[in-house]
C-alpha cells in the first residue's frame, strides 16, 4: 500500500521532500501504522516496536539536517514520533515526555543548522495532561512553530499553511555551503567523522 500521490502543483512543488503522504513515498508513515497495529494486536513487544519508530526519527531529522547544511530552500519531512507515542502514551504523560524530550532535542539541534524552520502538526493528540475523552485519538489542537527570522505572522489554520509558506523567502542562503573549508563540527554532524 501506498499513498496516492498528488496530480498537479503543491505547496512542495518545488521543495525537497521527504516520506510526506500524498506528495511523495511515505514509506516510514506505511511501517509505523504497521508496527502500530502489531502492537495493539499483541505480536509485536513495545521494543519491538519502539527501537524502529526512533530509527526512522532519527533517519528524518538526518536527512532535514542534510538538505540544512547544503542551503536547500524549502525542505519538508513527515515526522512519525510524537503521533504514534501520543496514541500508546496517552495516558501516561510521564513515559510520552521521554519522547517529546527527545524530539526536542533532535529539532534543537537541527535548529543549529538552518536559518528558518517551520514546525506544524496537521492535529493534535487527546492525552490525561488535558482530561479529555478519548485518550489516544486525534485532537483539533494542531500546532505551527518558527524561528524568530520567518517572516510574517503564523498561520492560524492549517488551511492557510500552502499560502504562507508560499509567501516566505525561500532562496538558498550560503551559510550552510559546503565547501573544502567545512569546519570538522559540520561534518561530525553530518556522520562523516
Amino acid at each position: 500500500m501506498n499513498f496516492p500521490t498528488i496530480s498537479g502543483e503543491h505547496a512542495f512543488t518545488n521543495a525537497e521532500v521527504k516520506g510526506w503522504p500524498g506528495v511523495t513515498p511515505a514509506n516510514n508513515l506505511l511501517q509505523t501504522w504497521d508496527l502500530y497495529r502489531e502492537l495493539t494486536s499483541g505480536t509485536c513487544s513495545k521494543s519491538e516496536h519502539h527501537a524502529p519508530i526512533v530509527a526512522n526519527h532519527y533517519e528524518e531529522i538526518g536527512w532535514l539536517r542534510g538538505h540544512a547544511c547544503t542551503g536547500t530552500p524549502l525542505a519538508a519531512c513527515h515526522l512519525h514520533l510524537l503521533d504514534t507515542m501520543g496514541h500508546i502514551y496517552a495516558d501516561r504523560p510521564e513515559s510520552l515526555k521521554q519522547y517529546y524530550l527527545l524530539a526536542d532535542e533532535q529539532v534543537g539541534s537541527l535548529r543549529d543548522e538552518t536559518d528558518r524552520m517551520i514546525i506544524l502538526s496537521d492535529h493534535g493528540m487527546k492525552t490525561g495532561l488535558f482530561d479529555d475523552d478519548r485518550l489516544g485519538s486525534h485532537s483539533w489542537r494542531a500546532m505551527v512553530s518558527a524561528t524568530e527570522d520567518v517572516e510574517g505572522t503564523l498561520p492560524t489554520s492549517v488551511f492557510d499553511v500552502r499560502e504562507w509558506i508560499e509567501s516566505q523567502d525561500t532562496t538558498v542562503s550560503d551559510r550552510n555551503e559546503l565547501s573544502p573549508d567545512t569546519d570538522r563540527e559540520q561534518l561530525e554532524a553530518l556522520g562523516y567523522i
